[in-house]
């Protein structure tokens, strides 16, 4: 009666993940991100609404995630990038990163299980789609300790995954870029050092 946040990352095909829940009847829904060119927006979203996914858009996240977890459905969240303003900077593969606290939020707000998930392309073509065991936050409280314990757990189990094979990890924006990094943008120092 919860319903269930299922964490992933920019791994491999992970809108293949989308439409196994949504093939199957699950009532799923998805946080997106809106693009500014409408072709772009609307080659991104189609495909996912005729599978049958539920899109929420980042500027509803909140009362749209809630609303999904209250209807007992799976709220698919990407932990990986931040596609609204805030974040948290978060240590993930030894650099610091600002990655989005919702998923962790949501779960704890709504004491909804959460389970990591990630999927894989093998050498002849297929997927294999995996879940971890859920991390139960009934007693966890609606605290900033909480959000980040829970964000570390998940952050550690997304490290794993990459590791595995780096080459299909393809996040198209710089998450790390902050101090910690050697690599800053041009807007930051002037020039771009390697």
């Amino acid at each position: 009666g919860r319903g269930v946040v299922i964490v992933s990352v920019h791994l491999s095909n992970w809108e293949l993940g989308l439409n196994y829940f949504c093939s199957n009847g699950y009532p799923s829904y998805v946080i997106v991100g809106s693009h500014k060119n409408k072709k772009v927006n609307d080659l991104f979203l189609n495909p996912r609404i005729e599978a049958g996914a539920r899109p929420i858009p980042t500027s509803n996240a909140l009362e749209g995630g809630y609303q999904a977890l209250g209807e007992n459905g799976i709220l698919i969240v990407m932990a990986d990038r931040v596609t609204t303003k805030g974040g948290v900077k978060k240590t993930f593969f030894g650099k610091t990163a600002t990655l989005p606290l919702g998923p962790a939020k949501f779960a704890i707000g709504a004491h909804a299980p959460l389970v990591t998930a990630h999927i894989f392309r093998r050498p002849d073509n297929t997927f294999i789609l995996s879940f971890e065991e859920p991390i139960y936050t009934d007693d966890m409280p609606e605290t900033d300790e909480s959000v980040d314990a829970l964000m570390d757990r998940y952050i550690e189990r997304f490290e794993s995954y990459i590791i595995k094979d780096p080459t299909q990890y393809s996040v198209f924006y710089r998450i790390w870029k902050d101090e910690d990094n050697p690599v800053r943008s041009v807007q930051d120092q002037g020039t771009v050092q390697a």
